[in-house]
């Protein structure tokens, strides 16, 4: 049985996007350039300063600081728990649509099933302090749709957010959430 105090490998991609200063534009660059997260940890300072400058080719080229290791550690325990899961943008259920976006994330934090991404969906975001006749109707809009077989995608914040998630979760729904992980706030 493995040891519980020590932390488990990082896949580069989760570092990678987890990286202080990267941008999602950035990131993809190196992607682009190297092939692969793995790719990038493996290039020479010389070669990622050429696309990320030299500050944040020393970054990469080091050991991930303490501060990241507690971000990689947050997303690894966040991820051990059930039905809560860290996708990469090179990851196969990324939702495709969303990789041609402007400025796709690197990483994307889903809770529920992942799958729900890829099919057809709405999502449903509003505001922290929705009044409770929002709240109300954005449970019952989720939940009927959900059940008529949309996915229900909601970034999980208070008020409207959590109402939607709420409705997705009853009887018959599917979908997920993306919230906007407790460990990034502050960072990048």
């Amino acid at each position: 049985m493995p040891d519980p105090s020590t932390p488990s490998p990082c896949p580069p991609v989760l570092r990678l996007g987890l990286e202080p200063g990267l941008t999602p534009a950035l990131a993809r660059a190196l992607l682009a350039e190297c092939g692969s997260a793995a790719g990038v940890y493996a290039a020479s300072p010389t070669r990622l300063a050429a696309i990320v400058g030299s500050r944040l080719a020393r970054q990469l080229a080091a050991p991930p600081d303490s501060e990241l290791q507690a971000a990689i550690t947050a997303v690894q325990a966040w991820i051990a728990q059930p039905d809560q899961h860290c996708m990469g943008w090179d990851d196969p259920d990324y939702p495709p649509l969303l990789r041609h976006i402007h400025d796709p994330p690197v990483l994307l934090y889903v809770v529920g099933q992942r799958a729900a991404l890829s099919r057809p969906g709405l999502a449903i975001v509003g505001a922290r302090q929705g009044s409770a006749g929002g709240r109300e109707t954005a449970e019952a809009f989720a939940r009927h749709l959900a059940v008529a077989g949309w996915s229900i995608v909601s970034g999980l914040a208070s008020g409207i957010d959590a109402a939607a998630h709420a409705g997705r979760t009853g009887r018959g729904a599917r979908g997920a959430a993306a919230p906007w992980p407790f460990w990034a706030r502050g960072r990048t």
